[in-house]
């Protein structure tokens, strides 16, 4: 399985162990003492300002810190000047990582306790030896700043930093070699299948021991050679590319985040010098944005590596981004702002998309990736399926459009490969492609909490060259080069379509439902302030642009893969929220700003779908009813009443009934007649919800057979207010309590339940199912952009595996005389079998944060039954009225802005371009069927007054030159001119710039 660590089996073999360390050993000789004092705070201190800090004396065992502590170690000594030609190095394992700086301040190297298994039995263990030169020490004296950091062990940030050597070593180069040699032969023992070739290769290793015991060290390298200097196995042909995944946050805070990519970089920039095949990996420009504030000097560094091509930008994404959980425009932009920062420092784009680590790929990211320049794609995620082996390493993926991407999983894994026998066996071995594409990336390094390669991965790669029956590791290069040598085979690998659906972490479409609701939220804000401020800058106010690309920045740097799927430890998610908050505070600020002050009070419809509905005001209810883009005068509420008894809601659309126990009984749409439930319905049930360690990511598959319970309410209220029938019940579980508000609002089709949980529980889940009398062998889901089918049977073990799904604003039931559709505001786990849909609303889990969840929390759900096939009703609109804020400001009424002529294409978003004056305009086809449409508008000439919005024109192209970009606002070939019959296929996506024609 994906949490396997082959190379641990190297311990079961004692005797390999035991004639390793008789020959590291050898490798360093101690030749005098370090002088340590050391200073810790609870946050990192400036060089200019470690003074005032205290220090103390330090050595080998001194406790210095708990998880995150910071600590300035100073470093001092004299090299015996008998030994300054020699290779003298500092051994400074302090159960940390360090930033290495000379006395000026100056970063001269790196060094990390952290370590991966090959790590631990390299000379010396992890990335703790600094090599002392005399550019380093002149006249032999060593005055060195380590600013250190602790983030605990590999998995948890939990226990006690203890220093564990701190030595000034002479060493040894000839003995380094023939230990590494050693090291190399004993994983090939390890991992070689063939019995009589394991018993040849350990014959060979135990006769280099002897030798060397007999002093003979030249005849111990040529044992070993008879195994390094073999034949390889000629089926495969491995690049091996560096790579150090630094999770932006998750077992320690973002703060350190930004330090241990200092940090990476410089050791990486150092093995570049030392290793010239070595080529290594960044792959989140955000990465390099906190680089380039903190340490000019080492980014400039960076950057003329990459345009040496010996470091590579790896994919096009501002971070590695969870792929299940933003939005599709949120995905746009995490292209857009990633490609942009690679044209501008390589004056390039890149075409693979690297995204290792995420729990799952939604159906429409081939499309996603396509327009954004990326049509190749790696990952290793799927390697971790729970219950079914996905199949494929090499394959083209299709998706819900009909775009297609060239992908590779290393068939290893894993981001973490040792380079060793153990890793090129695996390579070959568990590669389903292997008859078809001679052709596996290797990515070899320290990850998960970065660091990179350090030296014996470099040298494991250097001696699995032609290591006598294994795979070969015939180049190390870039993933692009890779996959362009792939291509050949493109067309004899199998295809996928659909979604990728990773059999594991369904729990991270629940957990930290706050921060999921938070991010929602502010795509939504962003975009409503996107279209205000377009408008607005046609008539000639500045656009926003510092503020919306800091905040878009934030935005999407939460939604890195361990944030925004709420696995990452207490102190992440209480920033973050935070964060979210603060940001919300400058959005909301701009859009009081755009929306203005003077005038009627108007509501302003920013987005592609009617919206009608009612608001509280100062002076009561008032209603709107704005067309897509209109602004509409509020007018005061009047109308029929809906009612409400202790049993029933009713408005002028739906009946709804409920049971003594609180539970929904019936739904009736009263334009139809037509029952809407099978069964009692809003059941708010907690389930035990304990997993093995990875409790924040992963569900039981078989959660539902462990004991569960129904609540029941504590209280009911019923009430009218204005054209809202509110019931009201109150729940409690334990320390925990549940308000719900069901709610029928006169003209609306939805019943909705507005909930406030004040949740206090441990190792529980809390879901609301339903039981709709129309049942489907499928589900239609909303995803990015678009929406899918998946099924509701559990025939295959596919179908049993998919017992959780993500869906973004709604799940809907139906065939083709009408069904009931799940609406929700920040809700996307969801489970649709047996007769049941369940939407889940909160967990509980321990690990890595303990108070996941616990707290307040606000969301809301709806039901809409509705006549006809999903595609033929309203769902889709709903479903975004009820995610889209209400503005109300003051100002005067507008005709639409913009009116798309034509069914089934939304127009999704209205904003400046990149680049120039004008507007993007991005479209979508909505139904999954081919559409053609024409998008007109009456925005005046920019420099133009807005009073012109009044005169209706029917083409916008004498004001505006219209040019089809992709997603990236470059130009498409062959694209579009005009903004009249726009064809669609099903689900595409299209962008179009419209720059001011001038007079």
């Amino acid at each position: 399985m994906a949490w396997e660590i082959p190379e641990l089996a190297l311990y079961r073999h004692p005797r390999l162990i035991l004639g390793l360390r008789a020959l590291r050993r050898r490798v360093h000789r101690r030749i005098g003492p370090l002088r340590v004092t050391l200073a810790t705070s609870p946050e990192p201190v400036a060089f200019a300002e470690r003074g005032r800090l205290r220090p103390r004396p330090a050595g080998r065992g001194t406790l210095w810190g708990t998880a995150f502590t910071c600590a300035w170690f100073h470093v001092t000594g004299e090299i015996p000047a008998e030994y300054r030609d020699a290779h003298v190095a500092a051994i400074l394992d302090i159960d940390g990582e360090a930033m290495v700086l000379d006395a000026s301040g100056r970063a001269v190297g790196a060094v990390s306790s952290r370590t991966t298994p090959v790590e631990e039995q390299g000379s010396p263990r992890g990335k703790t030896r600094l090599d002392l030169t005399p550019e380093l020490c002149p006249n032999g004296r060593i005055d060195l700043w380590l600013d250190a950091g602790f983030n605990g062990k590999l998995m948890a940030p939990f226990g006690v930093a203890q220093v564990k050597r701190l030595d000034l070593v002479v060493v040894d180069d000839e003995a380094e070699a023939l230990y590494l040699d050693a090291l190399a032969v004993a994983y090939a023992v390890v991992a070689a299948t063939d019995g009589q070739q394991a018993a040849a290769s350990r014959a060979l290793f135990d006769d280099a021991v002897r030798r060397v015991r007999a002093g003979d060290a030249a005849g111990a390298r040529a044992a070993l050679a008879a195994v390094l200097q073999g034949r390889p196995d000629p089926r495969l042909e491995l690049t091996a590319i560096g790579h150090g995944h630094l999770d932006l946050a998750w077992l320690w805070p973002l703060r350190e985040t930004r330090r241990k990519a200092r940090r990476t970089l410089t050791h990486q920039l150092d093995l570049i010098d030392r290793y010239p095949e070595h080529v290594y990996g960044v792959s989140q420009p955000q990465q390099l944005a906190w680089l380039e504030a903190d340490d000019p000097e080492l980014f400039d560094r960076v950057v003329a590596a990459m345009k040496a091509g010996r470091i590579e930008a790896q994919g096009g994404m501002w971070v590695e981004a969870d792929a299940n959980l933003p939005s599709g425009e949120s995905l746009v932009r995490q292209s857009l702002y990633g490609q942009r920062c690679w044209q501008r420092l390589l004056g390039r784009t890149v075409d693979v998309c690297w995204l290792p680590d995420v729990f799952g790929y939604n159906g429409n990211l081939p499309q996603l990736l396509a327009k954004a320049g990326m049509t190749r794609f790696m990952t290793i995620k799927l390697s971790w399926n729970e219950h079914n082996d996905f199949g494929h390493r090499s394959f083209v993926w299709r998706g819900i459009d009909g775009s297609e991407v060239l992908v590779h999983m290393p068939p290893e894994g894993n981001y973490v490969s040792s380079g060793t026998a153990i890793a090129t066996a695996r390579a070959r071995d568990l590669n389903p492609e292997l008859d078809v594409a001679p052709e596996a990336l290797l990515v070899y390094g320290s990850g998960d909490g970065g660091g990179g390669p350090g030296p014996v991965h470099l040298e494991m790669l250097r001696r699995s060259a032609s290591i006598e029956g294994f795979p070969a590791v015939v180049r190390t290069g870039t993933s692009a080069s890779f996959f362009d040598r792939l291509d050949a085979y493109r067309e004899a690998l199998p295809a996928h379509s659909g979604e990728l659906y990773l059999e594991k972490h369904q729990g991270t479409y629940t957990t930290q439902g706050r921060i999921k609701r938070w991010n929602r939220l502010l795509e939504h804000r962003l975009h409503d302030v996107e279209y205000l401020a377009a408008l607005a800058a046609l008539d000639g106010r500045p656009w926003p642009r510092a503020l919306l690309d800091s905040v878009w920045k934030d935005v999407l740097l939460h939604q890195f893969h361990d944030i925004i799927p709420g696995s990452s430890i207490e102190r992440v998610n209480v920033e973050a929220e935070a964060r979210y908050a603060a940001l919300d505070a400058a959005l909301r600020a701009e859009q009081e700003a755009l929306l203005g002050a003077s005038g009627d009070e108007v509501f302003v419809n920013t987005t592609t779908v009617r919206r009608q509905g009612h608001i509280r005001g100062v002076d009561g209810w008032a209603s709107y009813d704005a067309a897509p883009f209109e602004t509409v005068a509020l007018a005061p509420w009047s109308g029929t009443a809906p009612t409400a008894s202790a049993k029933a809601l009713e408005n002028d659309l739906l009946r709804a009934t409920f049971d003594d126990a609180g539970a929904l009984v019936s739904l009736i749409d009263k334009t139809t007649g037509r029952e809407s439930l099978a069964a009692a319905s809003n059941h708010l049930v907690i389930y035990q919800d304990k997993w093995t360690y990875f409790d924040a990511w992963d569900i039981d598959i078989d959660y539902r057979k462990r004991p569960s319970e129904v609540l029941k309410p504590s209280s009911v209220d019923v009430f009218v207010d204005g054209p809202r029938a509110v019931r009201r019940s109150r729940y409690r579980h334990g320390t925990s309590v549940i308000t719900q508000d069901a709610v029928l609002t006169t003209g609306s089709p939805c019943l909705r339940f507005e909930t406030h949980a004040d949740w206090h529980e441990t190792w529980r889940m809390l879901r609301a199912e339903f039981v709709p009398k129309t049942w489907a062998d499928e589900v239609t889901c909303d995803i990015q952009y678009g929406h899918l089918a998946r099924s509701t049977r559990d025939e295959t073990p596919q179908e049993r595996a998919q017992f959780e799904i993500c869906a973004h604003q709604f799940v809907d039931m139906s065939d083709a005389d009408g069904g009931l559709a799940l609406l929700n505001d920040g809700k996307y786990g969801h489970r649709v079998k047996e007769g049941v849909i369940s939407l889940a609303l909160l967990r509980s889990p321990m690990y890595p944060d303990r108070t996941a969840d616990r707290g307040v929390h606000e969301f809301t759900y709806a039901l809409y039954p509705h006549a006809g096939s999903m595609v033929d009703s309203d769902v889709q609109a709903l479903a975004a009225d009820l995610n889209a804020p209400v503005l109300v400001g003051r100002g005067t009424p507008r005709p639409p802005a913009f009116e798309v002529l034509g069914q089934g294409v939304w127009l999704d978003v209205v904003k400046a371009p990149e680049d120039s004056d004008g507007l993007v305009l991005r479209l979508h086809e909505v139904r999954g069927q081919a559409a053609t449409v024409s998008v007109r508008t009456p925005l005046a000439k920019c420099g133009e007054r807005a009073g012109s919005l009044a005169a209706r024109v029917p083409e916008p192209e004498d004001r505006f030159r219209v040019i089809e970009t992709d997603l990236l606002e470059r130009p498409v070939e062959g694209g579009a001119t005009s903004l009249q019959d726009l064809t669609f296929g099903p689900f595409e996506i299209r962008t179009f710039v419209l720059t001011p024609t001038r007079a």
